[in-house]
């Protein structure tokens, strides 16, 4: 603002009967800026610009009164007004302020970035907060202030992994409790198990216990999982071994089995001629029946050894056989 321009009405009231005749005129006006009445200004017309641009941006008053014909003053009048800064046209966001809970005293300037970025939370305690804030522009002026309400939670701590449990096929009463010594996010069980004696089936064929797994972490939630494991069967076959007939002329069929194993993988048969020495007949054979030719008048003793796929085998045993006699 360079200049205010006023425009005055002034009414005479009062004039004594001796003077209504004359007509009073308005002389002059004078007028001062705030209390510099030293620099005070006289205008002859209603009509005046007040110089305003050396003024200080801010509050000011302007005085002012009107000089008669007849050399008397006016009242004293007063006007106040309001210098702005001079209007600088924005361009960018310069800056951002931010203050919790209605303290201002304690807002935060920092430079504005259209990049996405996290207020610091971590002094506010756990509760329902406000968050108020506001932007100013690269000429100074300042946004209005918005306001945005939140709930702070309380943060858990991390999860970690703590222990871990195990037990074998459906034997929960033999379960095996470790603590981890350094709990981690992740978790990897380096461990070697043997499956126990305990958790073996016992019976032929079946080779494989589950390994059943409980990891606990620190919030006391558990994941389970489970896994079956093989391992190795140590036990020998046991064979037997029968003939079609045990009185023949010429020839005889001769069967033999193991009847507690799945998988089988040879045998070796035996024969004795007339209470002599055991000799290998059918060596590493995989067949399980066999047609023998005898000589009429002699007996024969047969018997038999298994090996298993695990290469398991049997012991040889004389006394574990079948007898033929051919006439």
């Amino acid at each position: 603002m360079k200049k205010l321009l006023f425009v005055m009405l002034v009414a005479v009231i009062g004039v004594s009967p001796g003077l209504a005749e004359e007509e009073l005129q308005v002389a002059s006006v004078q007028y001062w800026i705030d209390n510099d009445y030293a620099s005070a200004s006289v205008s002859s017309t209603m009509e005046f610009d007040v110089a305003c641009s050396d003024l200080p941006t801010g509050y000011h008053t302007l005085h002012y009164r009107v000089l008669d014909s007849k050399g008397r003053y006016s009242a004293l009048q007063e006007h106040g007004f309001l210098k702005l800064a001079p209007v600088t046209a924005a361009t960018a966001v310069a800056s951002l302020q931010y203050w919790w809970d209605d303290s201002h005293s304690n807002a935060v300037t920092i430079p504005y970035t259209p990049d996405e970025f996290v207020l610091p939370t971590a002094a506010l305690p756990v509760g329902l907060h406000s968050l108020k804030y506001r932007v100013k522009d690269n000429a100074g002026r300042w946004s209005e202030c918005r306001s945005h309400y939140f709930y702070k939670a309380e943060v858990p701590a991390p999860a970690t992994v703590v222990s871990y449990s195990y037990w074998w096929n459906d034997l929960t009463d033999k379960t095996v409790t470790k603590q981890i010594e350094e709990p981690a996010a992740s978790f990897v069980l380096d461990e070697d198990f043997t499956v126990p004696e305990e958790a073996r089936t016992g019976y032929a064929g079946h080779y494989t216990a589950t390994l059943n797994l409980l990891v606990t972490d620190n919030r006391g939630r558990s994941t389970y999982l489970s896994s079956n494991v093989e391992y190795p069967d140590n036990d020998a076959p046991v064979t037997d071994i029968d003939a079609d007939r045990y009185v023949a002329t010429s020839t005889v069929k001769l069967t033999w089995e193991e009847s507690t194993k799945d998988k089988m993988g040879d045998y070796n048969v035996y024969v004795s001629k007339d209470n002599g020495p055991f000799l290998l007949w059918l060596p590493d054979t995989k067949q399980t029946s066999a047609t023998f030719r005898g000589v009429r008048g002699s007996s024969y003793l047969f018997t038999v050894t298994g090996r298993d796929a695990f290469g398991n085998r049997e012991e040889y045993d004389e006394t574990k056989c079948v007898s033929v006699t051919f006439e």
